[in-house]
This record gives structure tokens, C-alpha cells and sequence, in this order.
């Protein structure tokens, strides 16, 4: 009973261990919605933003802006599809270079809660001299 628990313990310290030591950023959210709102507050109030911005759904939502060798801003946005980004981009008058759109779903229509919940919120954001996002 004692040895369980003492590895338990000792794993657990070595765990911590690594935490701290290991540099990972963690700039996600705990929940699909709340990774939206960071993606399109990113979109919205960042004021150096990539040239190429890429809407779609979920699929590519799951996809880092790692993968690819010049800078894409993600706005994939899970449980929505690509029409919610691009009518924020048009509102808020995002310029970009190459629009990358990913569609999976034709059918869906727009959310018209979803875009209204930002547009009104946001209204009074200085994007011209907003903080730039941390990389």
C-alpha cells in the first residue's frame, strides 16, 4: 500500500520537476469556445498581423500555425464555419494579403450571435495602438 503511494508521490514531484524547467507555451484555453475568442480577439486587436489569414471550421481549427513556413493567422473557429471569421474581417476592415478559406459544411449559415457578441463589445478598441501579441 505504502510503495504505490510513494511512487505516486515521487512521479508526481518529478512531474513539477518538469514543468518548471521545460519552457512550453500554454496559449490555449481550457474549452473549444474559449480558444475561439482568443483566435478572433487575436484577429481583432493585434496590430501587426500576419499577411495571410486562414477561416474554416473545425478541421482547421486543429491546425498549428507552426505547420507552415510563412506566418498564417489560424481563425478557425470550432462548432462555426469560415463565414463568422470573414464577416468580422470585414467589419472590423482587416486587410490581408491571401485569404485561405477551409469549407467542410456549405450548409451551415452565418451566426449572427456569434459575430454580434464581438461587434458590439468591441466597438471601442483602439486597433491602431493595441498591444502586439506575444510570440
Amino acid at each position: 500500500m505504502k510503495k504505490p503511494l510513494l511512487y505516486s508521490f515521487v512521479l508526481l514531484i518529478i512531474y513539477e520537476v518538469l514543468l518548471r524547467i521545460i519552457n512550453i507555451e500554454w496559449n490555449t484555453g481550457q474549452h473549444q469556445f474559449n480558444v475561439n475568442a482568443i483566435k478572433v480577439e487575436r484577429m481583432l486587436i493585434e496590430s501587426d498581423l500576419p499577411t495571410k489569414l486562414l477561416f474554416g471550421s473545425s478541421y482547421s481549427y486543429r491546425l498549428n500555425e507552426d505547420y507552415w513556413d510563412t506566418e498564417i493567422l489560424n481563425v478557425g473557429l470550432a462548432g462555426f464555419s469560415f463565414l463568422e471569421g470573414l464577416e468580422l474581417k470585414d467589419h472590423f476592415n482587416i486587410k490581408a494579403d491571401t485569404i485561405l478559406i477551409e469549407v467542410n459544411m456549405l450548409t451551415r449559415s452565418l451566426n449572427h450571435q456569434f459575430v454580434d457578441s464581438y461587434s458590439s463589445h468591441l466597438k471601442m478598441i483602439d486597433t491602431q495602438n493595441a498591444i502586439p501579441y506575444p510570440n
